[in-house]
């Protein structure tokens, strides 16, 4: 029944991200969003409980403002949003889901060039504009964050070919009061440190060749004391496979969110 009800929530999903009928053909770049905004995220699950009754728009190439809500339901199928939930997590579109597998991302086909995105709140608010310059046959995810009531993007390129040996991993920071953070797999730390905003390149982890899948031990600490434990997260991985890691929601209370209450999580996914 889980597995129905979960198929059930994917189709909603893929059903409510298309992009505009005028950017469909041709098109043959791929863009992917996903909501990192423990503020919108908290919001968005609030007001879309069992359907999307609620969601959070995404206008592609639209001009804001605009008020999708208050356009006809079948003109609605033209515009990408958040609305439910996929593990905690929010994609649009979702590719693949269940109760017990790390999700996959899918994507939505566009003309290449220019792209003019605004993220909506549920309200319809204008919460944060962007301008992307995406080239033919490129895979792009657009990550939104906020900090403190200020919006902000994140942009990764996830063209990436995963090593016959092994698995790739990406980090994405996007919990706005941890400060710089450092990643340790297994027993080896990663040499880099991420601030807020930042993104990693993909890194390659080995696999003994015996091995079709493996434990992937994964700590994250400050980059200035990592004797501190922020989270933990144990992947078990299947090889030539590419995920990324995303730290996001608020680790401490804070004024500027109405002291709502911390939800800093690490969430993973499959790069498609």
């Amino acid at each position: 029944m889980k597995k129905i009800i979960q198929l059930i929530i994917t189709a909603a999903l893929l059903a409510g991200c298309k992009n505009e009928p005028g950017d469909l053909a041709p098109a043959d770049t791929k863009i992917a969003f996903y909501n990192a905004s423990q503020v919108l995220r908290k919001e968005v699950e609030q007001k879309n409980q069992y359907s999307a009754t609620k969601p959070a728009f995404i206008l592609l190439n639209t001009k804001a403002p605009v008020k999708p809500d208050t356009l006809p339901p079948m003109d609605k199928q033209g515009y990408a949003y958040f609305a439910l939930s996929a593990g905690g997590q929010q994609f649009c579109p979702l590719g693949y889901s269940s109760i017990t597998t790390i999700p996959w991302m899918s994507y939505m086909r566009v003309t290449p060039g220019r792209q003019d995105i605004s993220f909506l709140d549920t309200d319809t608010t204008l919460l944060v504009t962007g301008k992307l310059d995406i080239p033919r046959d490129a895979e792009t995810t657009v990550f939104l964050a906020d900090s403190l009531g200020q919006y902000r993007t994140i942009v990764t390129n996830d063209a990436h070919t995963a090593p016959a040996n092994g698995i790739s991993l990406r980090f994405v920071h996007a919990a706005p009061d941890t400060g710089k953070l450092r990643l340790k797999v297994n027993q080896a730390w990663l040499p880099q440190t991420w601030s807020f905003g930042e993104a990693s390149a993909f890194a390659d982890l080995p696999m003994a060749d015996s091995l079709q899948s493996a434990i992937y031990r994964i700590q994250l600490s400050p980059a200035s004391d990592t004797s501190k434990v922020l989270s933990k997260y144990v992947l078990k991985a299947d090889r030539r496979q590419i995920y990324t890691l995303i730290a996001n929601g608020y680790f401490d209370y804070h004024d500027e969110t109405d002291y709502m209450a911390p939800d800093f999580r690490l969430n993973i996914f499959r790069n498609k």
